[in-house]
């Protein structure tokens, strides 16, 4: 069995990013609130709705650093996946079709091809799901994962899915 960390570098990011943006908006709504000027109302209102999805994200990312799974097990059932859009679970070998690196806009993307009329399961936060639904319109299929997600590069955990596939009969 294989494990790849995920990289929460990132998640501290969004966390500090968006808690600042947060407290920004926060204090600019008030501002405006408290002028009782119509502008300043509509301008608190939509700050509101800006410091609400700021929270969203700042604990969704929170809730990630907290989190001991790895972004990726590799084990002699197949794919254990909790870092990709759909953070589909467990994928089956027999699921499997294939997987590549592949350019994608000028970016490195690890993509793990299914099997036709196999849907994996969308176990993200459903924020998440277009996403994830925007990923597999674009590339079939698959599940996407993101070099950025993961502290490992991609041509190491493709070579480690490589060793820990079993080898189909001939």
């Amino acid at each position: 069995m294989v494990t790849i960390k995920r990289n929460k570098r990132l998640n501290w990011r969004i966390v500090a990013f968006t808690t600042v943006a947060l407290l920004f908006s926060s204090k600019s709504a008030i501002k405006n609130f408290q002028s009782g000027e119509d502008g300043g109302m509509i301008a608190a209102f939509i700050l509101v709705l800006v410091a609400t999805v700021m929270l969203v994200f700042a604990v969704t990312n929170a809730l990630e650093l907290l989190r001991s799974k790895a972004a990726l097990t590799i084990s002699d059932e197949g794919i254990m996946d909790n870092v990709s859009s759909t953070q589909a679970g467990l994928i089956k070998w027999n699921h499997i079709d294939q997987v590549s690196i592949k350019n994608i806009r000028n970016r490195e993307l690890l993509v793990i091809g299914l099997v036709e009329g196999y849907t994996p399961p969308l176990n993200s936060p459903i924020f998440k799901h277009a996403i994830a639904r925007k990923e597999q319109k674009e590339h079939g299929n698959s599940i996407v994962i993101h070099p950025n997600f993961v502290v490992d590069t991609l041509e190491d955990i493709l070579r480690a899915i490589e060793e820990g596939r079993p080898q189909k009969p001939e």
